[in-house]
């Protein structure tokens, strides 16, 4: 705790995602490191923990989130222009009324 008083959290997906933990590698990949083979299987259930203590955070007012209004149509390797060039004028549109609203 640095003390604060308020923050920004910039997140990659729209609000209300959360991660169904079925994206996953085949165990076999990592079957001489059997700890951390634990730990990517409950890494969603972490990761849905952390996006319900932000959102419990920015409906008490204590952080600012900077979202996606929608849902992401790219994938991690995406090679369509086209979609990436939307995704990154919406999120430059997004940083535009952020930068309005609190500077």
């Amino acid at each position: 705790d640095k003390g604060y008083e308020h923050n920004v959290v910039v997140l990659t997906r729209n609000k209300g995602w959360r991660d169904t933990g079925k994206d996953r590698k085949l165990p076999y990949l990592y079957k001489n490191y059997p700890r951390l083979r634990v730990i990517l299987s409950h890494r969603h259930k972490i990761y849905n923990e952390q996006i319900q203590l932000i959102d419990d955070l920015e409906a008490a007012g204590k952080i600012t989130c900077i979202r996606p209004i929608r849902p992401m149509e790219v994938g991690r390797i995406e090679k369509d222009t086209d979609r990436l060039e939307r995704l990154y004028e919406e999120g430059f549109m997004l940083g535009e009324k952020f930068c309005e609203k609190f500077l």
